[in-house]
């Protein structure tokens, strides 16, 4: 009789984790100091401050701080929030940021609650001071031994200082001290959409007129006195990314609703895309608050806020192809060089028709990508290469849109020998 052990206690084993758990997990956030400034001051974002401030030492071994006036956190909120790994603050706070004007919205950009940890990109232990309803929660943290995240020393105590509300975050560093001119260029790039949100770096920020300094400003003019000034912004000269692309409006320096390519049911380009990641259009007005919803959250349908519409969506897509247009002949050389073979053994009138149908999508399609270029130039060339292309693309220009979708099913499912022969026994038993 074999003996077996039936004490629970003895076969509890807690999960355990190597020393420096996180900075190895998550490496980009805790080796790139661009990337740990950007989603701390996002937790700032969306904890609703109106501005945050960090201070970047002049060398190591001095504090870093980042200072925001938001909503702050109690010692639950710490607990609960900061302290769980992989938070997930869609599913327990919804997708707006706690704002403390209640008359405001701000769509959250948090999502999986690994940003807030950061400061270890510059060094192993923090401190999280932050207050909520005059009481201040003060947790110093380490991410030394064998768990993820060690509080070392926490304190709560009510204050009667004048702050009522926000989070102060400070780290010796030890490593990774960031530039704060390139810091301040990068964190104004990210979050220029929204004019009442202001960053400074070492008591420095950066306005929109900085930022877009060289940049063209356009004014469009609505009937019936409506004017409106867009500013063209190329994020990628001084970020390499910005967290809110699109069209982003201005009504009296405040952002309405969130920057998006969507302009009432007309979607400028398609957000995935590189274009629409890398360019902000912002369209600054003082004569739209008639049309303004009660909770900033957008504008209200009007037949005047389509006239808006239809003119800023006209001269975006001027903007893109005149980018296009300029990049027309770099678009040109790279898909000669990928279909090199074919291009050369064609015709001089179907080297020519090849170039017309480059420039033709490139300027009426400027949301289209590398890809679906090449694609249709490929579909180009091949008919090029035929005695009877020609005579089929126009008879492909002349099908309606439903016929041209029956025909992409038709071919998904039959190849055209299969199809020949199916017509031609048809034909045999109809004759």
């Amino acid at each position: 009789m074999s003996n077996v052990n039936n004490d629970e206690s003895a076969m509890e084993q807690g999960v355990l984790f190597e020393e420096g758990y996180l900075t190895r997990t998550h490496k980009l956030l805790t080796s790139s100091p661009d990337i740990a400034l950007t989603e701390l001051v996002a937790n700032a974002w969306d904890a609703g401050a109106s501005f945050v401030k960090i201070t970047i030492p002049e060398r190591c071994d001095e504090l870093l701080i980042v200072e925001d006036d938001g909503c702050g956190m109690s010692e639950k909120d710490f607990s609960e929030h900061w302290m769980t790994l992989s938070y997930n603050r869609q599913k327990h706070q919804g997708k707006w940021a706690t704002l403390i004007d209640e008359s405001r919205t701000r769509l959250a950009y948090g999502r999986n609650g690994i940003g807030r940890h950061g400061l270890l990109c510059f060094g192993e232990e923090y401190t999280v001071i932050t207050t909520q309803n005059g009481k201040e929660c003060r947790f110093t943290i380490t991410s030394k031994g064998n768990k993820p995240l060690t509080i070392l020393r926490k304190s709560v105590q009510d204050t009667n200082a004048q702050k009522k509300h926000g989070t102060e975050l400070q780290v010796k560093v030890q490593h990774n001290r960031p530039d704060p001119v390139r810091i301040l260029n990068t964190l104004a790039a990210r979050f220029v959409a929204d004019p009442a949100f202001k960053i400074y770096v070492n008591n420095d920020t950066i306005s929109l007129e900085d930022l877009t300094k060289g940049a063209k400003e356009t004014t469009l003019s609505v009937e019936p006195n409506i004017k409106l000034k867009v500013l063209f912004i190329d994020t990628e000269k001084a970020a390499r990314k910005s967290i809110y692309q699109g069209i982003a409006f201005w009504q009296q320096n405040r952002l309405v609703g969130e920057p998006s390519w969507i302009l009432g049911k007309d979607q400028i380009l398609d957000g995935r895309t590189a274009m629409a990641k890398r360019y902000v259009f912002i369209v600054k007005s003082n004569e739209l608050s008639d049309f303004v919803a009660s909770d900033w959250s957008g504008f209200i349908p009007q037949k005047t806020m389509d006239d808006v519409y239809v003119a800023v969506a006209k001269h975006v897509r001027d903007v893109f192809t005149k980018l296009n247009q300029d990049n027309l002949a770099e678009i040109k050389s790279n898909i000669k060089d990928d279909y090199k073979a074919a291009y050369s053994s064609l015709s001089p009138l179907g080297k020519f028709e090849v170039d017309e149908a480059i420039t033709h999508i490139v300027t009426t399609k400027p949301s289209a990508t590398p890809e679906t270029i090449s694609l249709a130039v490929e579909a180009v060339i091949n008919l090029e290469q035929t005695r009877s292309g020609k005579a089929l693309l126009q008879k492909l220009s002349q099908l309606r849109s439903d016929e041209i979708s029956a025909l992409d099913e038709l071919l998904e499912n039959w190849s055209v020998k299969d199809a020949l022969t199916v017509l031609d026994e048809i034909d045999k038993r109809l004759s």
